[in-house]
């Protein structure tokens, strides 16, 4: 089975922005406090935390702006506002700021004494999590027909035992399952790409339905560095190659930013509404197998996220998806 590496150009980057610091008066200093201040002292300190003062005002006023030019409300600012106190006197804990860790899959090649779902589960290696796993027919490097599974790192380390254990000269193909993770909510917007849709103002009207949706086909996704080679892109879905060049749209989004991880892999992370637009191409991803083998290109460094297009052809705006960077080193 062949594994293909990621590559291409490489997007300029620039840095993301800045947190803010909420800023809080300081009370004035009573000149009868531990030690007398003479009056001119007094004087003197009564004016900086004057001027304090009005440098905090005028930052809350910055501030507030930029937010009203980013799409807040009042209610949405006194939210974001309340959100930064709150942040500021509690110390978060380091677990909660943590996802959860995904549990490793591995292709299996069925091949020898383990030829098949049934024979892993007579030799004992399918463990509980795997007891519904089916064998799915695809191709070999020489093209011939060949049959694997999905399996678990509990059944892979029960093969290895068993293997171990009978003496078997068997040496089985594991291959690590990696797949861009699509967990679309049906009741907010999360995830979309360079939002935060736990604010108010990104929250669902009354009866409005999020699109797309978790099984929505077809569906157009955003492609950026190597998927927007046709060469590339008919290998992972097949057909014809001009023809798969053919249905590219040139379009853009907003609210990204292409920087780079491991050096040398485009990776597309959330940005403010006044980022300069992220080039690249629209595709009408037409059938859950073309979407997985998208997600199994992209690998778990990604995730599925919700984004609106615009197609530069004719400018017009379509709800589609997108791979979002979720870490890596």
């Amino acid at each position: 089975m062949k594994l293909r590496s990621r590559g291409g150009r490489v997007s300029s980057a620039t840095r993301g922005p800045r947190h803010l610091r909420s800023l809080r008066n300081t009370e004035p200093i009573s000149p009868h406090i531990l030690f007398p201040i003479p009056s001119g002292i007094w004087y003197a300190l009564a004016q900086v935390t004057l001027k304090f003062e009005e440098h905090t005002v005028d930052h809350k006023l910055q501030v507030r702006a930029e937010k009203e030019a980013a799409g807040y409300d009042r209610e949405a600012y006194e939210h974001y506002c309340q959100s930064l106190r709150s942040v500021s006197h509690q110390k978060r804990p380091a677990a909660a700021t943590e996802k959860p860790k995904r549990l490793e899959k591995f292709i299996l090649k069925l091949a020898g004494p383990l030829n098949s779902v049934e024979a892993i589960e007579a030799a004992g290696c399918l463990s509980e999590e795997d007891r519904k796993v089916s064998a799915v027919r695809g191709t070999d490097d020489l093209g011939h027909p060949t049959d694997f599974c999905v399996v678990s790192s509990s059944t892979k380390e029960r093969i290895l035992s068993w293997i171990d254990t009978t003496k078997s000269s068997f040496k089985p193909i594991l291959v690590r399952y990696s797949q861009a993770e699509k967990a679309i909510s049906s009741t907010s917007h999360c995830p979309t790409l360079g939002i935060d849709t736990s604010l108010p103002q990104h929250r669902l009207n009354l009866g409005e339905k999020p699109s797309p949706a978790q099984d929505e086909y077809p569906v157009w996704y955003f492609l950026y560095g190597t998927l927007t080679d046709p060469v590339i892109l008919t290998r992972l879905i097949g057909g014809n190659e001009s023809e798969t060049a053919s249905q590219y749209r040139p379009a853009k989004i907003q609210r990204g930013r292409v920087t780079t991880w491991g050096g040398k892999y485009n990776a597309l992370v959330g940005a403010p509404a006044n980022s300069p637009p992220v080039q690249g191409s629209a595709f009408l991803v037409k059938t859950p197998a073309q979407e997985d083998a998208l997600r199994c290109y992209e690998t778990d460094k990604y995730e599925v996220a919700r984004c609106e297009i615009e197609m530069l052809d004719d400018g017009t705006a379509v709800k589609g998806l997108t791979f979002r960077f979720v870490g890596g080193d």
